[in-house]
C-alpha cells in the first residue's frame, strides 16, 4: 500500500511512520503478531485459508460445525495440500469426539497439522490424534482419562439393563480410543491404561515424551 511497514508486518497509518516503526526489530514479537493476524477472523474466513477451529465443548454442535468448515476449506481450494487444525477444548461427549476425529482424519488433504495453544483435554486430545503432525505450545494443558458417563442418575443405576447398556457403550468407545492411542503413540495397551488411570493433566513435555504430540512450539 506504499505506507511504511512496522516490523510486526502491519501497515502504519501515519505517512512518517510511528514510534513502533522506529523501535529495533523484535523477531519473536513479529512472529507472534503475524500468527495472531493469520489466525484471526471468523471461523468461515479461517476455513477459506485452510485453518479449522475446533474449540469449545465436544458435542454434536461441534460435529456439525467442523463438517461445515471442512467443506468450506476443501471447496475453496480443491487441491489444498494441508489443513491446520486449531484445537482448544476441555473435552465432552465421546461419540461426538470420535465423529470429529473421523471427519478430520478423512479430510481429502495430504497433511493435517494439529495445534494446541491452550488446552486439549479428554476428547480434545483424542481429536488431536487425527492430525498427521501434532504440535502444542509450551504452556498447553493436555489430559487423558478413561471413558465415563456424566450426570448418571440413581434410577438408571438401579436398572440392570440400563447399566449393562452403558457398560457396553463405554467399553466400545474405550476400545476405539485405545486403538487410536496405541497407533499414534506406539505405546502398549497397558501403558495407555496406566496413563489414563492417572486422570491428571500433563505438560507438553510429558505429552511429547509419551508420543501424544510430535513437537512443542512457542
Amino acid at each position: 500500500d506504499g505506507k511504511p511497514r512496522k516490523w510486526c508486518g502491519g501497515a502504519c497509518p501515519h505517512d512518517e511512520g510511528c514510534v513502533t516503526c522506529t523501535l529495533p526489530e523484535n523477531p519473536e514479537m513479529a512472529r507472534l503478531n503475524r500468527r495472531h493476524r493469520a489466525e484471526g477472523g471468523t471461523d468461515e474466513t479461517l476455513a477459506h485459508k485452510g485453518i479449522i477451529k475446533v474449540s469449545g465443548p465436544v458435542n454434536y454442535e461441534m460435529v456439525a460445525r467442523v463438517r461445515t468448515l471442512l467443506d468450506i476449506a476443501v471447496t475453496a481450494r480443491p487441491n489444498r495440500k494441508e489443513l491446520v487444525i486449531l484445537i482448544d477444548s476441555s473435552g465432552g461427549k465421546v461419540p461426538a469426539g470420535l465423529e470429529v476425529f473421523d471427519l478430520i482424519r478423512n479430510a481429502p488433504v495430504p497433511m493435517r497439522i494439529g495445534k494446541v495453544r491452550s488446552q486439549a483435554l479428554s476428547m480434545g486430545l483424542i481429536i488431536l490424534q487425527a492430525c498427521d503432525r501434532r504440535v502444542a505450545s509450551r504452556t498447553a494443558r493436555l489430559l487423558l482419562h478413561h471413558t465415563r458417563f456424566k450426570e448418571v442418575q440413581l434410577p438408571e443405576l438401579r436398572d440392570p439393563t440400563r447399566v449393562q447398556w452403558m457398560l457396553l457403550l463405554c467399553e466400545g468407545d474405550e476400545k476405539r480410543m485405545q486403538e487410536i492411542l496405541m497407533q499414534r503413540t506406539g505405546r502398549s495397551l497397558a501403558e495407555i491404561n496406566e496413563h489414563c488411570d492417572r486422570d491428571a493433566s500433563i505438560s507438553s513435555q510429558e505429552a511429547l515424551a509419551f508420543g501424544l504430540i510430535d513437537a512443542i512450539e512457542d
